[in-house]
């Protein structure tokens, strides 16, 4: 590349950046990073002009398209609909460069991008940059370190972009503010033109009847991120007014997780928050702090201390009663604050009850059209795939930011896309108890911390849908009684893992957010045919697990087995038709299963055995009956047939 060249790209780049930039893994010099520039445009020109036999005669020969390809280098070399560069030709203005000798040109120079770690991460840098100067100073604070943590997550690179072969995508791009409800148990007065949730919030401090918001959101669906926006928004304003976005008063944050392993912390609520914010006593907070809001995000992370389950609202009523000048926003997955039972605690204050929603049609159009400006141009077919989801499918999946991400990004497998059963499976099994998304707030931690009783909480699930259903699916919902008696049948290990299941059932699903009712509803009926798919798989290995070889030699112990087992069979399609929904993910689950030869076990039992020869013979010639609480005697003959349709 001739002097002169180099020589365009070195304006340019000191037009955009004086000195250089805070990048994500490093501090890039202006030198250095058109030196990176020079390497990728030169060694493309190269590749390009060899495949194509126009040596030092091609399109690079121009200042305009040196100038093009640079600037779009300095934006991160994003997507963009027109990759055409201005001069369309080199020397020869009547040879017309392809659309294929165009595209050969971006893959390479996209590859060169990639394996420069500075450029990959190019646009998340300047990103990156605009907020360590912003925070310049600030973030060695030893006060209000997880306010200053919220500002810098938001231009954090998301946590499926931060490997080598991805471009660096950050949360400003992607982030879309989400639309919400007012919980009938809300004291928060009801507007006829019903104001966005950033404006909701920014007012909310002048709010003399309610001094608490519970703002509770189903896993995913973008609380941390909503802090995150208004931390950076908040700073911002600060920077240019001086005065916030919440009309003077400080925003300060508390990240909940940070005290889930503090043993103090239920002894002594008030003092560990205080000392989280920076603080040694509360004169000292309220001196520094005036009229101020609070946020406490993830309260429902605090579930994995011991004794916090049976204590939440109370200790939740002294933390409002000890910071008694300030307005306390507090964020939660759905059912593990009681609103009720915190307004009984006497906390001298309204509670302000804010739902927030899934995303519908028009915020999920949103979210990926901003995806789509700073993503890789292979993701753009799975971007189209999830815009053609019918609604009915989408509820419950790809309606919430991180379910999106996770589609858009590659987390969900592909062949989730073909089998429903798979794509639940994956979202409700792995995701919402597993996702790694927390790498945007902590290096250390990264799940939430009731990972570990991901299991007996999907089985819950399982128990909570036939619960359902055993009402011919006429109560479409549970109470906590419900919710107790399921846990006591489980027979779950120890008294502490009871209690926490009793309070976090809720933490790994996705629910219908009933302020008036405080009952358990799925947040859609797919998702509840799901858990009762799963619930029958559950108890078809129960069955078999009372089969053995013996009962082949034994006609008397055999016959008893095969009584046994229509009894539960019949018991567990008892209370009502399973609807074609159910069959559906029956059918995909074991579809899934033989494809991917992981066949269940009750499956290799049967296969070792063939029992179920003899239990239809015992039903056919015998008449087999079985009690019905719906609608009487019912013959089992025609009953199984129908299953056997099903199945």
């Amino acid at each position: 590349m001739n002097e002169q060249i180099y020589g365009y790209i070195s304006s340019i780049v000191t037009g955009l950046v004086t000195n250089g930039i805070q990048g994500i893994f490093d501090y890039i010099t202006k030198e250095n990073l058109q030196d990176r520039i020079t390497n990728v445009i030169e060694t493309a020109q190269e590749i390009y002009e060899k495949e194509y036999q126009c040596s030092n005669s091609s399109l690079f020969i121009w200042q305009k398209n040196i100038e093009f390809y640079t600037q779009w280098l300095m934006e991160g070399f994003l997507p963009r609909k027109d990759v055409f560069p201005p001069v369309q030709y080199g020397e020869k203005a009547d040879s017309i460069v392809t659309p294929e000798e165009v595209d050969f040109i971006y893959r390479h120079m996209d590859r060169l991008v990639k394996n420069d770690p500075e450029l990959r991460s190019l646009h998340a840098s300047i990103v990156c940059d605009d907020i360590y100067r912003m925070l310049e100073g600030k973030e060695k604070s030893e006060r209000n370190q997880d306010y200053y943590g919220y500002v810098k997550s938001y231009g954090s690179v998301l946590f499926l972009h931060k490997a080598e072969d991805k471009r660096a995508i950050t949360l400003k791009d992607t982030y879309v503010r989400p639309d919400y409800d007012i919980a009938p148990r809300s004291s928060m007065r009801l507007w006829e033109s019903r104001p966005d949730i950033e404006k909701l919030l920014a007012e909310f401090p002048a709010d003399r009847k309610n001094r608490v918001m519970v703002m509770e959101g189903d896993a995913g669906v973008g609380k941390s991120s909503l802090i995150s926006y208004l931390a950076f928004g908040n700073e911002k304003a600060m920077q240019e007014s001086g005065n916030g976005i919440f009309d003077g008063c400080a925003m300060f944050c508390v990240r909940l997780r940070n005290l889930t392993m503090s043993k103090k912390f239920i002894e002594a609520p008030v003092k560990e928050l205080l000392g989280e914010l920076g603080f040694e006593t509360y004169e000292a907070f309220a001196e520094k702090a005036g009229k101020s809001v609070l946020f406490l995000d993830g309260f429902d992370e605090l579930c994995m201390i011991d004794g916090m389950t049976d204590f939440a609202e109370q200790i939740l009523s002294e933390i409002i009663r000890g910071f008694s000048e300030s307005h306390i926003i507090i964020t939660t997955r759905p059912k593990f604050i009681d609103v009720l039972k915190l307004k009984e605690e006497g906390i001298g204050t309204g509670i302000a009850y804010v739902l927030l929603k899934h995303f519908n049609a028009r915020k999920r159009e949103e979210w990926i059209e901003k995806y789509r400006k700073v993503c890789d141009r292979e993701e753009f077919p799975r971007l189209d795939r999830i815009l053609g989801i019918e609604d009915d499918s989408s509820d419950g999946i790809c309606d919430t930011p991180l379910a999106l991400y996770m589609l858009a990004a590659g987390k969900i497998t592909d062949e989730a896309w073909d089998n429903p059963w798979v794509l639940y499976h994956q979202i409700f099994s792995v995701e919402l108890s597993n996702t790694e998304y927390n790498k945007l707030f902590s290096r250390d931690s990264y799940t939430h911390m009731i990972s570990r009783y991901k299991d007996v909480l999907y089985r819950v699930g399982a128990e909570i849908a036939y619960k359902m259903y055993a009402t011919g699916n006429k109560k479409l919902y549970v109470t906590q009684d419900d919710i107790g008696e399921i846990i006591c049948g489980l027979q779950l290990e120890s008294k502490q893992t009871g209690q926490i299941v009793r309070r976090c059932y809720a933490l790994c699903n996705y629910w219908k957010n009933d302020g008036k009712r405080g009952v358990a509803e799925f947040y859609h009926n797919n998702i509840r045919d799901f858990f009762l798919c799963e619930k029958i798989f559950y108890e078809l290995e129960t069955i078999y697990q009372s089969f053995d070889e013996e009962c082949m030699r034994d006609e008397q112990k055999r016959s008893t087995v095969i009584e046994a087992f229509i009894c539960a069979f019949s018991r567990l399609f008892a209370d009502s038709d399973v609807s074609d929904k159910v069959s559906e993910f029956i059918y995909y689950r074991s579809l899934y299963k033989m494809l991917s030869n992981e066949e269940e076990e009750f499956i290799r039992q049967e296969l070792k055995y063939q029992f179920l020869g003899y239990f239809f013979e015992k039903m056919f010639f015998h008449g087999a009956v079985h009690d019905y609480r719906y609608d009487g005697k019912r013959s089992l003959l025609q009953y199984s047939g129908c299953r056997i349709c099903q199945f």
